[in-house]
């Protein structure tokens, strides 16, 4: 049917075998998880703004990772309101400066969140954020 045995040990997810990437909060919780657990990669999309009580960027995003540095994308488009804060967390998740793409073409549709996942200009980075599945 799908052949989901791959992504699967009995019961248990095979976090090695999937590649987690999210939006927004979606991002933020693909980072989250790949903290914990090992996987193929993570690809964050303007996403992860999670904030202490004292408004510092939340300390979990400076926490060892299970996945590799190598492992980890990021991309944001420089028109977005939170551009700034993107750019620190990414820092501070410790993400290889190449694996990060600032966006700055002009915004495809309303708002330049979401540009990163909508806009088909930039094709070659999800390819590239992507990978040839396990490489």
């Amino acid at each position: 049917e799908g052949q989901w045995g791959k992504y699967l040990t009995g019961t248990r997810l095979r976090w090695e075998s999937i590649v987690l990437a999210g939006q927004s909060q979606g991002g933020g919780m693909a980072a989250f998880i790949a903290k914990r657990e090992r996987v193929a990669r993570v690809i964050i999309f303007s996403g992860g703004w999670d904030m202490d009580a004292q408004g510092q960027i939340a300390g979990w995003y400076r926490m060892p990772s299970a996945t590799p540095p190598e492992l980890w994308y990021a991309t944001y488009h420089v028109e977005e309101k939170q551009a700034k804060t993107m750019e620190e967390i990414y820092r501070a998740l410790g993400l290889p400066p190449e694996n990060v793409k600032p966006l700055d073409l002009p915004v495809h549709g309303n708002t330049a969140h979401g540009d990163g996942i909508h806009n088909p200009a930039y094709k070659a980075w999800w390819v590239k954020a992507l990978g040839q599945g396990l490489d």
